[in-house]
Parts: structure tokens; sequence; C-alpha cells
């Protein structure tokens, strides 16, 4: 759902309005629509859920969103907002950090705080460069820091701009919702596996429960 339908209607509302077919308030109205279905979604699916007892990770995931681009910036929060749903919350303290602060600020926060992980949001198209300059800022202060770029779009990137992430810094680039997930998910078992033993330890090789709205289809 969100792949198929809610992130490619960020994307084209993103690139009609960098093309002048569509204004900015149309632009924003799109992405408010976005994100007012995401959490409708997501409300749905929490309270279907059962009740468990939940267990917080003591550690953050930061959502940065890095584009300068106007009708970008926008586009970019409800990205990191949709992507902040489908993150475990009973593993991950999520924090999305707004477009107004500089590259600077960011990555002095992170170099402080310290999180287990960074992801760096960025709607396509358009915006690889600023996503590269921050991967290399936050790379530069923190050497050893799980970085991820979530860009997102209609995963028709070249290679060429996935390579420039790389060689910016980014550990890893998920293009979809779907990618994103998988990996904290990944990143989550085998932080709480290395630092378990006995039982604990088998118990948390059991993979965190999928979100039911990644693998569902449009009607």
């Amino acid at each position: 759902m969100y792949d198929e339908v809610l992130l490619p209607a960020l994307y084209y509302a993103k690139q009609d309005c960098e093309r002048e077919r569509i204004s900015e308030a149309d632009a924003e109205f799109v992405a408010h629509a976005t994100r007012e279905i995401a959490e409708d979604l997501d409300q749905t699916v929490r309270a279907r859920r059962p009740r468990t007892r939940q267990r917080r990770r003591a550690a953050s995931c930061l959502g940065a969103s890095c584009s300068c681009v106007r009708p970008a910036t926008r586009s970019t929060r409800v990205a990191l907002a949709i992507a902040g749903q489908l993150i475990d919350a009973t593993r991950w303290q999520v924090e999305i950090l707004g477009p107004s602060m500089l590259t600077s600020e960011v990555a002095q926060l992170v170099e402080e705080r310290r999180p287990a992980l960074v992801c760096i949001g960025s709607v396509a198209p358009g915006g690889v460069s600023h996503t590269r300059h921050l991967c290399k800022r936050l790379r530069a202060r923190c050497p050893d820091l799980n970085l991820v770029v979530g860009r997102f779009g209609l995963h028709d990137e070249s290679a060429d701009e996935q390579q420039q992430l790389v060689e910016g810094g980014a550990g890893h680039i998920a293009p979809t919702m779907r990618d994103l997930a998988r990996h904290v998910a990944e990143l989550s078992l085998l932080a709480e596996t290395s630092g378990s033993e006995g039982r604990e330890a088998q118990e948390m090789r059991v993979p965190a429960a999928r979100h039911p709205l990644l693998d569902a289809r449009p009607v």
C-alpha cells in the first residue's frame, strides 16, 4: 500500500510542482492528504493488533530530512512520518528531525546522542546532492554510525545516483518502505541477539512482526 500508492503520490506531486504543472498549494494538499491516509491506516492496524506488553529498546532511530527544495520538504517529512509508523515501537524510539535544522546542527546532534541508527529521508526526483552532503557530514563526525538512506520514489533512480550516496557514506540505500522496515528489523535483531545469552538469545532470534500494510496491494 505505501510503496504502491502513497509514495508514488508524493513523487508525482513533487515532480509536477517542479515542472509547474501544479501549484505549490496543490503539492501541499497532496502531501497533507497522503499523511492523513497513512495515519488512518496506521490507526486501523493498531486497533486490530492484540494488546501485548511493550519492550522499548534503549536506543533511538533518528530520521533526518535533508531536502531544501520547497515542494520536497513536505513530501520528505510525510515519507519519514510513514517510515516512523512502520518501525517497531517496542524496539526503537523514533524521532523525526525537522527540515529547519541546518546540516551542522543535525551532525552535532547525532554526534552528541550517538543513536543506534540514522535514517535520511529523500523523496525523488532530485535531492541527491543534499542527501549526499548530509551523509558525508555525518560519516565524518561518526565513522561507525549505522546510516541508511530512504530514497523514495518510483524506484527508477540511476545506478550513478545510488553510487553517489554510497560514496558519500550511506551504509544502506532503501528504495522502498518495505526495504527500509526490513533493514531496521534486521539491525534490531542483530543488536539484541549480540547482547543476549542462552534462552533470551533464542527468543530474540524470532524476527519482529511485519507491518500488515507493507504487503497490502491496492484494490
